[in-house]
């Protein structure tokens, strides 16, 4: 590697392999970013992540505590408990999908204010400019599609030069879901569309 002592380069290339679905490789990066700074926060939460996503809790809860966060409480079947934290519970679905090529994604209110989430590009946190640049585009499309005749608007993908952002309508805000480029179209939707039932706890609505 050119820059075998930046801690940044690691985790940028973690991500860039987990984005690829090459897991084992991006935890690698990590644990390197992790050796190298012990107080990096992105390196420590993505590794916590990474093993969310490949169900070893344990794992994964001396990384998100050392960085403050809690370990998400455990789901089944994309469903929580009456008594479970739907943030925590969105966390935990989102955390199994980046494997899968999802970069990140955010839940957006009908204000544009962001509920919950996170989309990290190249290091840099995306959430609120997405929530400022999505904000209404549910109700222009809903609209357009009435007039036009199409029927219910369900959604829309723009296709970036970083990445592939699929926005959904979600309660009266939306939620739009990041993946990487290299995801097939098809895939993207299913993947933004698993996410979008696990948000709906986040809105009033049911998983």
């Amino acid at each position: 590697e050119r820059y075998p002592d930046n801690v940044a380069a690691h985790v940028l290339l973690g991500r860039l392999y987990a984005a690829h679905g090459d897991l084992e490789r991006a935890m690698d990066e990590w644990s390197i970013a992790v050796q190298l700074d012990p107080d990096h926060v992105e390196a420590h939460r993505e590794l916590g992540r990474a093993w969310l996503a490949r169900g070893q809790p344990e794992r994964a809860r001396p990384h998100l505590e050392r960085i403050g966060e809690a370990l998400p409480a455990p789901v089944s079947d994309g469903a929580r408990s009456p008594t479970s934290d739907p943030v925590a519970a969105w966390e935990a679905a989102l955390a199994a999908l980046v494997a899968q090529g999802v970069l990140g994604a955010v839940v957006i209110d009908e204000q544009g204010l962001v509920v919950a989430g996170r989309v990290v590009v190249e290091g840099i946190d995306l959430a609120e400019a997405l929530a400022a640049a999505f904000h209404g585009l549910g109700d222009d499309a809903e609209r357009a599609c009435r007039y036009l005749g199409l029927g219910d608007w369900s959604g829309a993908t723009l296709e970036l030069a970083r990445a592939h952002v699929r926005v959904l309508p979600l309660g009266r805000g939306s939620l739009a879901v990041a993946t990487a480029p290299t995801v097939p179209l098809g895939r993207a939707i299913r993947l933004a569309e698993r996410l979008q039932r696990a948000a709906g706890p986040l809105v009033g609505e049911p998983a």
